[in-house]
């Protein structure tokens, strides 16, 4: 019965560790338009529209 506890608690413990490894990375990206892509068609649409534009890229990962 007590292995049961423990197998219950551990998946327990990994579960709320990896919600709150999700949500300290969603709001680290939340800027970030590619939410840390390192790289696509969208993201190089981007470029491409930021280069007409002359403004500061969206991304600021790409270089």
């Amino acid at each position: 019965m007590m292995i049961q506890y423990i197998i219950i608690f551990s998946v327990i413990a990994l579960s709320i560790a990896y919600a709150g490894y999700r949500i300290i990375l969603a709001i680290k990206h939340s800027s970030d338009p590619c939410y840390g892509c390192s790289g696509c068609a969208l993201k190089d649409l981007q470029r491409k529209k930021n280069r007409r534009k002359k403004s500061k890229p969206s991304c600021w990962t790409a270089k």
